[in-house]
């Protein structure tokens, strides 16, 4: 399944010619998991994150992702930010994904019955395996605006 939204990650000036990688994004509905960006307060949804290296250059890192999904309201409203650790499978090429949790609830935050609008961004860092210090490959992707009603 491609990604509606793909953003390209950033590298150390040094490596940036000899080192690709995105980040695929999509806000789906359960529990069909259709791509949506107007949602229902009671309702279960999962941001679909992966990140795909050049298979070359993943073979060579050892690390994982800390992928992080933040809500900014657009007027009142929660906001907040939810994350997940994702090991890299360096044997695969495919892309790696993490699938995070958003119930409806936690956007609303309080009465939504004529809508609340919210910018969903992602943030990608890779984190090596041994204490967990960024490497310098990093990114984010915006969903985009995201309305919450009910």
């Amino acid at each position: 399944m491609e990604c509606a939204f793909k953003c390209v990650m950033e590298f150390p000036p040094a490596f940036r010619d000899q080192m690709t990688a995105t980040i695929g994004v999509d806000l789906l509905e359960a529990p069909a998991y259709a791509p949506v960006n107007i949602i229902k307060k009671d309702g279960k949804y999962t941001v679909r994150v992966c990140v795909e290296l050049a298979a070359a250059i993943k073979k060579l890192i050892c690390a994982k992702w800390c992928v992080c999904v933040a809500a900014e309201s657009i007027g009142s409203g929660t906001e907040g930010e939810k994350c997940a650790e994702l090991k890299m499978d360096n044997c695969n090429p495919a892309p790696d994904c993490v699938d995070i949790e958003i119930p409806g609830e936690w956007l609303a935050g309080g009465d939504a019955k004529c809508g609340k609008v919210f910018y969903l961004v992602v943030t990608v860092v890779a984190l090596d395996n041994c204490d967990s210090k960024p490497l310098g490959i990093a990114g984010f992707c915006r969903v985009g605006p995201v309305m919450v009603y009910g």
